[in-house]
């Protein structure tokens, strides 16, 4: 799968990890949570859904790929110096880890020495990573939740908008999916992108109104209308006033 050669693809184990950690919701419901403390990192596996904890096949096959991508990019026998798991080893698994576990109920750990994780992969392949990653970004803006696909789309339209050309397709292009994509991600957050684009624009011709010295004509030109009489219209809809009514009562 891409993001196996994504990970190996890496400078080093560390970085492996970072990118299996942002990019395994594309092929699995799972959660990779990496943290570092000291000379330590931490590396914590849950279902997505955070009802129910990762079954025993589920996290044993996550963390041995986890184990062995780092081995095989830095052709070295990485051991990990704790593994704490709600589930027992058998005497393989126990002989792939090279290190026994520390039971627990609902927690599971892997912690790896930061040494271990910043040897050089020999796998480091930059090319296939710039082939590879513009895709699962692609992916990834897929799957967001509707809140976190809404506020991505507003940071590319406010982008755009003094550009002139905040079309719809420009906008997918910049999201990195397909118009059809990204209105079908709309509709199932209840919206269009009529309605989203005329929301910054709201708040763009707000943010705007606050500076004096700004002239209508050229808030106006700011929120890409091509005529002002466009631009009062919609700016007497929003706020039930014209601009210099509005900026009367921020004064």
């Amino acid at each position: 799968m891409p993001i196996f050669f994504v990970a190996l693809s890496s400078a080093n184990g560390l970085q492996a990890i970072k990118r299996l950690a942002k990019y395994k919701n594309v092929i699995a419901p799972v959660e990779i949570k990496v943290s570092i403390q000291e000379k330590h990192v931490q590396v914590e596996l849950n279902d997505i859904s955070e009802i129910q904890n990762l079954s025993r096949f589920s996290l044993f096959n996550e963390q041995l790929i986890i184990l062995s991508i780092l081995r095989t990019g830095t052709g070295q026998n990485i051991i990990p110096e704790k593994v704490i798991s709600p589930y027992p080893f058998s005497s393989s698994i126990l002989e792939v880890f090279g290190i026994s576990p520390e039971l627990s109920k609902n927690d599971n750990l892997l912690s790896f020495n930061l040494q271990d994780l910043e040897l050089p992969f020999l796998t480091r392949n930059n090319s296939m990573w710039r082939m590879i990653e513009p895709e699962l970004n692609r992916q990834l803006e897929e799957i967001k939740t509707p809140s976190d696909f809404i506020n991505s789309l507003h940071k590319e339209v406010q982008l755009l908008i003094p550009s002139g050309d905040c079309s719809i397709q420009n906008v997918a292009r910049k999201l990195g999916i397909s118009s059809r994509t990204l209105q079908r991600n709309l509709a199932q957050a209840g919206t269009t992108f009529k309605v989203e684009l005329q929301s910054v624009q709201k708040k763009m011709a707000l943010h705007f109104s606050k500076d004096l010295n700004l002239t209508t004509d050229e808030i106006s030109y700011l929120l890409g209308y091509s005529e002002v009489s466009s631009f009062t219209r919609a700016f007497r809809k929003w706020t039930g006033m014209t601009l210099n009514q509005y900026r009367k009562k921020l004064i």
